[in-house]
């Protein structure tokens, strides 16, 4: 009678790998990268909310409590309210210009994270990276222009602030439009209003705070066990 062999490879007494019991299921990797990438989006829609926010209120914050003055000073007379004013003003531009420089940084995560989950948000990070260049062309632009000593000068400060104006306005619209399939793709109304709503000057806080509360509103429901339809991956132009 055969006695079975018993086995001395240290391989045939290996546990499983804890790691691959505990690895995360798809549908959970899924969920978290549409959390993530609404995360993002919400970030950089405070964001804008922010810097809009501080560039209208921050004047007449200023103007009603006397540290703001817009008259000008008499002959032979000393006014500090010109000399606020000429610092007040680049200063808020400045704040403004900051906000959405990082406004367009958490876009560009946020939409690098759908794209992986849906291709027709394949080009947005790059509309939002364009509007970061955009944004750093402008500054340097106008710190040119601030410093020009001759005509040369002052047009190659001009010529950077015009380039820069150009790729940030293509990159907010790509952008927006990015915002716009977000609403698409969880049949939230609320993105494409709010992206609308954001080429509207006098109206763009107003369509940022509809992206904020639409990305929070998706974002609950997605944590809450709510599924949206499934899309496929094949490339869309919509």
């Amino acid at each position: 009678m055969e006695i079975p062999a018993i086995a001395t490879d240290s391989r045939d007494w290996e546990t499983p790998n804890a790691s691959s019991s505990a690895s995360v299921p798809p549908e959970a990797e899924e969920l978290e990268g549409h959390i993530a990438g609404l995360s993002q989006v919400r970030s950089g829609a405070f964001l804008f909310l922010l810097g809009s926010a501080l560039s209208v209120a921050a004047p007449i914050v200023f103007y009603s409590t006397g540290y703001l003055r817009l008259s000008l000073p008499s002959p032979g007379t000393y006014s500090s309210g010109i000399v606020s004013t000429a610092l007040f003003v680049p200063f808020t531009f400045l704040v403004g210009l900051a906000c959405s420089l990082v406004a367009f940084l958490f876009y560009r995560d946020g939409f690098g994270a759908l794209r992986t989950l849906d291709d027709r948000f394949r080009w947005s990070p790059s509309f939002a990276w364009l509007a970061i260049i955009g944004i750093v062309f402008v500054v340097v632009g106008l710190a040119a222009l601030a410093l020009a000593l001759s005509s040369s000068e002052l047009y190659l400060g001009l010529g950077l602030l015009v380039i820069g104006v150009v790729l940030g306005l293509v990159g907010s619209i790509g952008t927006l439009v990015g915002v716009w399939r977000i609403g698409v793709r969880y049949a939230e109304s609320m993105f494409q209003i709010g992206a609308i709503l954001t080429l509207l000057p006098v109206l763009s806080i107003v369509g940022q705070l509809l992206v904020l509360l639409g990305s929070t509103r998706v974002r609950s429901r997605l944590l809450r066990g709510h599924h949206f339809p499934v899309v496929d991956r094949v490339p869309t132009l919509q």
